[in-house]
């Protein structure tokens, strides 16, 4: 049996794909057929369906929770994983840096301190490398 190698130009699902060697997709005509040239140990595949070989693990890395949010007092971020030399950036809608807090562990609060009623944004970062981010809302 030859070996399967070419360029599929159509797939369409329960059809049979024509692989044809040496040939670009250029190369063929609109009926899906090619000059009789250039036809030489075509393979048709039928492709019944198609099965998972694995399923990939969820990482809880990044996994955040955020409660309460929205928040009017103190809101506290807990993380899925422990964490060292963290820190938790809130930024208003314009961008600006408006508080920040250094932490270690799975969880860390924020106080609402001077924060006015809004929408920010977080991101909490370790080694320059970014965790999370996300929105939160200050009532």
């Amino acid at each position: 049996m030859p070996a399967l190698v070419g360029v599929v130009c159509a797939v369409e699902p329960l059809i049979a794909p024509t692989w044809k060697p040496n040939l670009g997709c250029d190369d063929v005509n609109d009926n899906g057929s090619a000059d009789a040239g250039d036809l030489w140990n075509t393979t048709h595949i039928v492709i019944n369906e198609i099965k998972p070989t694995g399923i990939a693990e969820v990482s809880t890395t990044n996994e955040i929770n955020v409660y309460p949010n929205p928040f009017s007092s103190r809101t506290t971020f807990t993380l899925g994983n422990e964490v060292s030399n963290a820190l938790l950036s809130l930024y208003d809608l314009s961008g600006r840096e408006v508080e920040h807090v250094n932490f270690s562990g799975k969880e860390v609060n924020l106080e609402r301190g001077t924060l006015t009623s809004g929408i920010y944004f977080y991101t909490i970062t370790t080694e320059n490398e970014s965790i999370k981010t996300g929105k939160i809302v200050v009532q």
